[in-house]
């Protein structure tokens, strides 16, 4: 046999772990780590110590751990690892896609966040459960719907790694319509679209019956909102008229989404000029 030495594989560690270290060497005589940081070892020399870092190298974001071995003739051999300190992720950003989605035309939607360092994986939530099923471990998720689902579904991720769950992100609301389900509203307010089909122009018609907060968007099929009609503000109780004129769109399926203070609605808008 000859003299070896095998410092171990390079590593991550979570800030505030030890390592156990994991030498290797044959033919050797005696053994003796070091740091390049300002750590410790319980017992440098042994194969398997145990190294705590200290502030200084946490600060350093990583350390250098160096194995030497001496043979029966003084002769010697070298070998190091480096340790990298990472951290539990930070939460990501809210989830990017579909706002509103109908799911007669589109019975699943993708949903993306921004990658997160130190993130190993990503975990996807949908709320209620009963909403559909959303799949994907990466920063990208496939999101089926339930076709008996209607109403507002709540989308979130975290990011995961070796050393924790970072918090849920922000929330993505999703307003989905189901012409098939049976959306549970009040009906203090109505909304009307004629003509609808439209080719040149539709007028959209809002009653309200009293004093409350108003927005009225329109998204194209995809989730995009593409226009805002009434802002989101107190409106006095009255009607209330908007115009929506075909040259400025494409033609196609869009949606109209009413928002109240207690309601939603999300009606279709066909334009085939």
């Amino acid at each position: 046999m000859c003299l070896t030495v095998y410092a171990g594989p390079n590593q991550e560690v979570c800030e505030g772990d030890t390592y156990q270290c994991q030498g290797e060497a044959t033919d050797y005589e005696s053994l003796e780590w070091s740091t390049s940081g300002s750590g410790s070892f319980d017992d440098p020399y042994i194969l398997d110590p145990v190294y705590t870092p200290s502030s200084e190298d946490l600060n350093n974001g990583e350390v250098t751990l160096s194995l030497l071995a001496t043979d029966e003739e003084g002769s010697t051999a070298e070998d190091e690892t480096t340790i990298i300190f990472i951290e539990s992720p930070l939460a990501p950003e809210m989830p990017d896609g579909p706002e509103v989605v109908d799911i007669s035309i589109t019975p699943t939607s993708t949903y993306t966040t921004t990658n997160v360092q130190w993130a190993e994986e990503y975990g996807w939530m949908i709320l209620p459960e009963e909403a559909g099923t959303i799949e994907g471990s990466g920063t990208s998720s496939l999101l089926s719907w339930d076709t008996n689902f209607s109403g507002q579904a709540e989308i979130s991720v975290m990011a995961i790694n070796q050393c924790g769950n970072s918090d849920w992100s922000e929330t993505r609301y999703v307003t989905v319509n189901n012409p098939l389900g049976i959306l549970d509203l009040k009906a203090e307010c109505e909304l009307k679209i004629y003509p609808n089909p439209l080719e040149q122009y539709s007028r959209i018609e809002l009653q309200i019956p009293a004093k409350s907060y108003i927005q009225l968007d329109l998204y194209n099929s995809s989730g995009q909102r593409l226009m805002n009609l009434a802002p989101g503000k107190i409106l006095e109780a009255g009607k209330y008229h908007y115009d929506i004129h075909a040259d400025q769109f494409e033609k196609g399926i869009y949606f109209l989404q009413f928002r109240s203070d207690d309601q939603v609605q999300t009606k279709k808008l066909i334009i085939i000029k």
